[in-house]
């Protein structure tokens, strides 16, 4: 009976990517999540702006919450007032003061701040969301943008690469192609973010958001169960199959080593 592990790899976002792997030596399995990772993910954050979504929510509800403490302040500097004047003009403190301070202190106003709070977090949520839909035709093309860059700068140095059988560093070193070496593993991760990124969008368009507002908006779960496996497995439009094992370098490095004619182009869709 085989066990599996988790181990964690980490990317140049410093998102870090999951694989699962056997102790029986099979291949670790890419297991995708989505994020705003690498330069597709900060274009993304510039092109949608939460920011400025969050910061009229977070003023409205930062003025809520100080005018409910005023109130209560308020209520209860009145009613120790009352009291003292009472006991000034020689009359007892009245019998309702302790009740009187227990209805000031009541949770109507924290309810109404609760109610508030609820209420944003759906109403952003679905700002979020139709701000990416809005959005959407832009951010395929800064995705499309990225990929395309990655693709074109591993024909460059994984090209060569393969023309001199480098498959490891010792190789490399012993070519003096360390520097291409570096660059196509640097483009292997910038790829992953990129494969992140595009998961991102796809669950955003089709499942929304749900947080309260924030820069980072956390992304409803996905309809579908296996939305990470589709985005890894469907990388390009035609030809190349990507496998669950198959490490970004590697998905690089096989689709370099295609004729020029036959390179598929990326896909940016999750399809499923």
């Amino acid at each position: 009976m085989s066990t599996t592990t988790t181990t964690q790899t980490g990317t140049m976002s410093g998102q870090g990517l999951d694989t699962l792997g056997g102790a029986n030596g099979l291949r670790p399995r890419v297991v995708l999540t989505p994020a705003l990772a690498g330069r597709a993910g900060t274009a993304f954050e510039t092109v949608v702006d939460f920011d400025a979504i969050a910061g009229k929510y977070r003023s409205v509800l930062d003025a809520l919450t100080a005018q409910s403490a005023q109130r209560r302040r308020v209520t209860e500097v009145g009613l120790f007032a009352s009291a003292l004047d009472a006991v000034s003009n020689g009359e007892q403190v009245p019998d309702d003061l302790l009740s009187s301070l227990v209805d000031a202190r009541s949770l109507e106003y924290d309810e109404a701040v609760a109610s508030a709070r609820f209420t944003f977090e759906r109403d952003a949520a679905a700002e979020y969301t139709a701000r990416v839909q809005e959005l959407q035709g832009t951010l395929e093309q800064v995705l499309l943008d990225e990929l395309l860059a990655i693709l074109d700068a591993a024909a460059t140095s994984i090209g060569v690469l393969a023309e001199h059988g480098v498959t490891d560093a010792d190789r490399a070193i012993e070519t003096g192609l360390t520097e291409q070496w570096t660059t196509s593993k640097a483009l292997g991760e910038r790829w992953l973010d990129a494969q992140r990124t595009r998961l991102w969008l796809s669950v955003a368009l089709e499942s929304g958001f749900s947080t309260l507002p924030s820069s980072s908006p956390k992304l409803e779960r996905s309809r579908r169960a296996n939305a990470g496996n589709d985005c890894w497995s469907e990388q390009f439009e035609d030809v190349l199959d990507v496998a669950p094992g198959d490490q970004p370098a590697e998905v690089l490095a096989r689709w370099v080593a295609l004729p020029a004619e036959q390179r598929p182009a990326p896909m940016v869709e999750v399809i499923g």
